[in-house]
Order: structure tokens, then sequence, then C-alpha cells
């Protein structure tokens, strides 16, 4: 489905304020105000910000899931968990975002039921990857844990997502705060 101009400037200011605020923390005129539109704009695009927030969600995990077919095509198990915490990183590192799923599970009860599950099969794909990247670890010996997959998978995904939130409260070195934390993360596995 292409997207015109205009929504798409409107998911990529929402996306960059969601991450940034959070969902309760911007209104569509906040947003009109920033791309210079008007608000009935906005609502011709995304009727309610519930919309907005399931497009918003939609397109962040697809764009994800295109990162992680890119990592999965490159060699080596553990380049493979540092190249994927790195995605994470990166949002921290512009603005001092956070990962969109994250910022939205943080407010999940004021969040309709098909925003919840949106964010739900997010963090359920990420697991699934992480679980295969692990037992493949496992398997040609990159990884010691004789932990279960899908635990060291949700333990991992926890670590990065907890770490994010940890690093943005910094002042200053957020990025090394992260960076310490997932590497500590990933040497326990070696």
């Amino acid at each position: 489905m292409a997207v015109n101009q205009t929504a798409q400037k409107i998911l990529i200011v929402a996306q960059k304020n969601l991450q940034q605020k959070g969902f309760n923390g911007f209104s569509y005129r906040d947003l009109a105000q920033e791309i210079g539109i008007k608000t009935s704009s906005i609502h011709y695009y995304f009727p309610t910000k519930d919309d907005l927030a399931l497009a918003l969600v939609t397109a962040y995990h697809e764009a994800f899931k295109i990162e992680l077919a890119k990592i999965s095509s490159e060699d080596g198990t553990r380049l493979h968990l540092e190249r994927y915490a790195k995605l994470f990183e990166d949002n921290l590192a512009v603005d001092n975002k956070f990962c969109l799923c994250g910022m939205l599970a943080s407010e999940v009860n004021s969040l309709s039921d098909r925003v919840k599950q949106a964010i739900q099969r997010f963090f359920t794909d990420n697991e699934l990857w992480l679980s295969q990247l692990i037992a493949d670890g496992q398997s040609n010996g990159s990884f010691k844990t004789i932990n279960s997959p899908d635990l060291v998978a949700a333990q991992l995904l926890a670590t990065f997502e907890g770490a994010m939130l940890i690093a943005r409260s910094a002042e200053k070195d957020s990025v090394l705060k992260f960076r310490l934390v997932v590497q500590g993360a990933i040497e326990s596995l070696c």
C-alpha cells in the first residue's frame, strides 16, 4: 500500500514524538503544528489516535523484520546478536529515543486491544528470532549458556529494553551506559 507524502510526514513526526514523549505525550495539534498542516488533515489519514498508533506499530514492526532479515544473512551468531542490539542503540543515539513498541508497552493500559495485540506480535516475533539465534549459537558453540533458548531470548529482550529505559534517564553518556549493559549480557552467553 502506497502512503502519500502527507501521511508519510505524519507518520515520521508522530513516530519521533512517540519515541521521545510516549503515546500520551503528544496530540494531533502538536503534530499539526510541527508539520505545518491542519489537525483535520491528520484526522483524514488517521481518524483516531488509535489508528495512528496501529499504523506506527505496523510500520515499525515491518522495518524491524527487514533489519532482522539483513542481520540473518550475515555470518556469525555473536555478530547477529551484536547487530540486533545495535538496532536498539541506534534509537537511543538519535535524540534519545526509545524503542517504539517498548514505549507503547509502558502505556499499554491506555491502548486499544488491537494496538496491544500489534505490540505483542512485535515482541513475540523478536523473542522467536532471538530464541532461534540462541539455539543456533548453542549448536555451533558460540553461546555456552545451558538455559533454554526461549528463556534466554526473553531475558535478552528484557535486558535490551530495560537498558534503554535506564540509559535514557542519564543526562549524558546514555549510549555508553546502554552499550555496557548489552556487552555484559552478550559476554554472559559466551
